[in-house]
Protein backbone atom coordinates (compact mmCIF):
# COMPACT_ATOMS: atom_id res chain seq x y z
CA UNK A 1 0.00 0.00 0.00
CA UNK A 2 1.17 3.27 -0.92
CA UNK A 3 0.50 5.87 1.63
CA UNK A 4 0.21 9.03 -0.65
CA UNK A 5 -2.47 10.14 -2.95
CA UNK A 6 -2.30 10.07 -6.60
CA UNK A 7 -4.39 11.95 -9.18
CA UNK A 8 -6.12 9.53 -11.90
CA UNK A 9 -5.45 10.26 -15.25
CA UNK A 10 -3.56 7.31 -17.67
CA UNK A 11 -0.52 8.26 -17.18
CA UNK A 12 -0.33 8.86 -13.45
CA UNK A 13 2.16 6.68 -11.40
CA UNK A 14 3.29 6.24 -8.22
CA UNK A 15 7.29 6.13 -5.85
CA UNK A 16 6.78 5.20 -2.53
CA UNK A 17 10.38 4.98 -2.39
CA UNK A 18 10.92 8.53 -3.45
CA UNK A 19 7.63 9.72 -1.52
CA UNK A 20 5.98 11.23 -4.52
CA UNK A 21 3.16 10.84 -6.98
CA UNK A 22 3.63 12.51 -10.30
CA UNK A 23 0.74 12.79 -13.19
CA UNK A 24 1.97 13.89 -16.61
CA UNK A 25 5.19 14.69 -15.44
CA UNK A 26 4.00 17.23 -12.78
CA UNK A 27 4.65 16.50 -8.90
CA UNK A 28 1.95 16.15 -6.59
CA UNK A 29 2.51 17.48 -3.19
CA UNK A 30 0.73 14.21 -0.83
CA UNK A 31 -2.61 14.79 1.17
CA UNK A 32 -3.54 15.23 4.54
CA UNK A 33 -6.96 13.33 4.02
CA UNK A 34 -7.83 10.30 1.37
CA UNK A 35 -9.43 7.34 1.43
CA UNK A 36 -9.25 5.54 -2.46
CA UNK A 37 -8.17 6.94 -6.30
CA UNK A 38 -9.59 5.70 -9.28
CA UNK A 39 -7.32 5.21 -11.99
CA UNK A 40 -9.93 4.90 -15.36
CA UNK A 41 -7.78 3.93 -18.34
CA UNK A 42 -10.08 3.41 -20.76
CA UNK A 43 -8.85 2.02 -24.43
CA UNK A 44 -5.64 2.76 -24.00
CA UNK A 45 -4.15 -1.09 -24.56
CA UNK A 46 -4.03 -2.46 -28.01
CA UNK A 47 -6.74 -5.61 -28.20
CA UNK A 48 -8.69 -3.79 -25.06
CA UNK A 49 -12.32 -3.57 -26.41
CA UNK A 50 -13.73 -2.70 -22.82
CA UNK A 51 -12.84 -0.02 -20.23
CA UNK A 52 -10.56 -0.55 -17.59
CA UNK A 53 -10.68 0.80 -13.99
CA UNK A 54 -8.35 0.14 -10.98
CA UNK A 55 -9.37 1.34 -7.59
CA UNK A 56 -6.54 1.99 -5.47
CA UNK A 57 -7.11 2.19 -1.22
CA UNK A 58 -4.17 4.22 0.57
CA UNK A 59 -4.08 3.62 4.16
CA UNK A 60 -4.23 7.26 5.55
CA UNK A 61 -0.71 6.70 8.69
CA UNK A 62 -0.68 9.24 11.33
CA UNK A 63 0.97 12.57 11.20
CA UNK A 64 4.34 12.73 13.46
CA UNK A 65 5.21 15.65 15.46
CA UNK A 66 9.37 16.66 14.27
CA UNK A 67 9.59 20.05 16.78
CA UNK A 68 8.24 21.52 18.98
CA UNK A 69 7.97 25.41 19.41
CA UNK A 70 10.96 27.06 21.23
CA UNK A 71 9.55 29.23 24.60
CA UNK A 72 11.12 32.10 25.88
CA UNK A 73 12.53 32.19 29.25
CA UNK A 74 9.65 33.41 31.71
CA UNK A 75 10.99 35.45 34.23
CA UNK A 76 8.40 35.96 38.17
CA UNK A 77 9.07 38.27 41.48
CA UNK A 78 10.07 36.35 43.92
CA UNK A 79 7.33 35.02 45.77
CA UNK A 80 5.65 34.28 43.21
CA UNK A 81 3.38 30.53 43.81
CA UNK A 82 3.75 27.99 41.28
CA UNK A 83 0.13 28.01 40.63
CA UNK A 84 0.36 31.84 39.59
CA UNK A 85 3.45 31.33 36.76
CA UNK A 86 2.43 32.37 34.15
CA UNK A 87 2.94 28.54 31.77
CA UNK A 88 1.29 28.24 28.44
CA UNK A 89 -2.28 25.65 28.44
CA UNK A 90 -0.95 24.94 24.73
CA UNK A 91 2.05 24.62 22.68
CA UNK A 92 2.68 24.86 19.01
CA UNK A 93 4.53 21.97 17.16
CA UNK A 94 5.25 20.82 13.51
CA UNK A 95 4.25 17.76 11.53
CA UNK A 96 5.93 16.05 9.06
CA UNK A 97 3.60 17.42 6.42
CA UNK A 98 5.13 20.57 7.41
CA UNK A 99 1.69 21.87 8.97
CA UNK A 100 1.64 23.33 12.84
CA UNK A 101 -1.04 23.00 15.29
CA UNK A 102 -1.58 23.80 19.26
CA UNK A 103 -1.52 21.20 21.29
CA UNK A 104 -2.58 21.02 25.06
CA UNK A 105 0.67 20.74 27.57
CA UNK A 106 1.19 19.42 31.12
CA UNK A 107 3.80 20.83 32.97
CA UNK A 108 5.55 19.29 35.70
CA UNK A 109 7.04 21.06 38.99
CA UNK A 110 10.23 22.18 37.97
CA UNK A 111 13.98 20.68 38.17
CA UNK A 112 14.61 21.21 40.83
CA UNK A 113 11.18 21.96 42.18
CA UNK A 114 10.07 25.04 41.90
CA UNK A 115 10.23 27.29 44.59
CA UNK A 116 8.92 30.83 44.68
CA UNK A 117 10.89 31.90 48.00
CA UNK A 118 14.08 30.61 46.33
CA UNK A 119 16.02 33.10 43.60
CA UNK A 120 16.96 31.03 40.40
CA UNK A 121 16.18 29.39 37.52
CA UNK A 122 13.43 26.19 37.44
CA UNK A 123 13.83 23.98 34.44
CA UNK A 124 10.23 23.02 33.16
CA UNK A 125 9.09 20.21 31.10
CA UNK A 126 5.81 19.73 29.40
CA UNK A 127 4.52 16.41 28.18
CA UNK A 128 2.01 16.83 24.73
CA UNK A 129 -1.49 15.30 24.83
CA UNK A 130 -1.77 13.90 21.69
CA UNK A 131 -4.92 13.86 19.82
CA UNK A 132 -6.01 10.76 17.69
CA UNK A 133 -4.23 11.00 14.17
CA UNK A 134 -0.97 12.85 15.82
CA UNK A 135 1.94 10.59 16.99
CA UNK A 136 4.85 11.59 19.17
CA UNK A 137 7.78 8.80 17.90
CA UNK A 138 10.56 10.71 19.58
CA UNK A 139 8.58 11.29 22.69
CA UNK A 140 9.51 15.62 22.07
CA UNK A 141 8.50 17.67 24.66
CA UNK A 142 7.93 21.45 25.39
CA UNK A 143 10.37 23.18 27.98
CA UNK A 144 10.92 26.18 29.26
CA UNK A 145 12.57 28.11 31.86
CA UNK A 146 11.30 29.73 35.05
CA UNK A 147 13.59 32.21 36.79
CA UNK A 148 12.65 33.58 40.00
CA UNK A 149 14.31 37.26 41.17
CA UNK A 150 16.02 37.59 43.62
CA UNK A 151 14.39 38.50 47.16
CA UNK A 152 14.01 42.88 46.93
CA UNK A 153 15.43 45.02 49.73
CA UNK A 154 13.26 46.32 51.91
CA UNK A 155 13.68 49.80 52.64
CA UNK A 156 12.07 51.02 56.07
CA UNK A 157 9.61 53.35 55.22
CA UNK A 158 7.60 54.17 58.37
CA UNK A 159 8.37 53.47 61.92
CA UNK A 160 5.30 53.47 64.53
CA UNK A 161 5.96 56.09 67.32
CA UNK A 162 5.80 54.46 71.00
CA UNK A 163 4.69 55.85 73.87
CA UNK A 164 7.65 56.45 76.67
CA UNK A 165 7.98 54.60 79.56
CA UNK A 166 8.65 55.33 83.09
CA UNK A 167 10.75 52.80 85.03
CA UNK A 168 12.50 53.57 88.61
CA UNK A 169 15.66 53.84 89.17
CA UNK A 170 17.71 50.31 89.19
CA UNK A 171 15.10 48.52 87.56
CA UNK A 172 16.35 45.54 85.87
Amino acid sequence: MFNLPVLANDKAQASQKENQATSTGKQIKPLDTFSAVTFSFGNTYENLDQEITITVAFEKSDLEIVSVEALDNITVDYGTALEDVPLPETIEVTLDNDSTTDLDVTWDGGTPPYDGQEAGTYAFEGTLTLPEGIVNPDGLTAEVDVIVEEEPDLEIVSVEALDDITVDYGTA
